[in-house]
């Protein structure tokens, strides 16, 4: 592995730790938003969420080639590292928003303003990475 990208796989991880928690904190919102337009953009974020990801996930691969052992053990590791990430509150206010039923209006605001957080952060850290992959000269990344 070469110095450049000792530099761009922990910057993908991070892109990949964002844009998996943006569709993590969607998901949750989309259980209790009611079936109209807004839950279909938020279906429609998720899935693009999840591309992103898959595709982040493929780069990996083809930059750091590892053994069944390391492939075993890294998605092991990776999988920990999402349930821990999982903020709290989308943990615990899913099952219950689920038991009351559809979202307030108060609650979809909310919901809505911490969803732009997460995407802000998101985009902050895909633009860091974009720009560790501009500098190593790395286009695919």
């Amino acid at each position: 592995m070469t110095a450049a990208t000792d530099v761009l796989i922990p910057a993908l991880r991070e892109v990949r730790e964002a844009e998996a928690a943006v569709a993590d904190r969607l998901r949750a919102h989309a259980a209790v938003a009611p079936a109209e337009e807004y839950r279909e953009t938020l279906e429609y974020r998720i899935a693009g969420a999840r591309g992103h990801v898959r595709r982040i996930d493929e780069r990996l691969k083809m930059l750091q080639p590892r053994g069944l052992v390391q492939t075993v053990f890294g998605g092991a590791l990776l999988l920990t590292g999402m349930v821990v990430r999982l903020p709290l509150e989308v943990a615990m206010g899913v099952p219950v928003a689920l038991l009351r039923g559809k979202a307030t209006q108060w609650q979809l605001l909310k919901n809505t303003e911490r969803e732009y957080g997460v995407t802000a952060f998101a985009v902050a850290t895909c633009r860091a990475g974009e720009h560790i992959a501009q500098e190593i000269g790395d286009t695919d990344s």
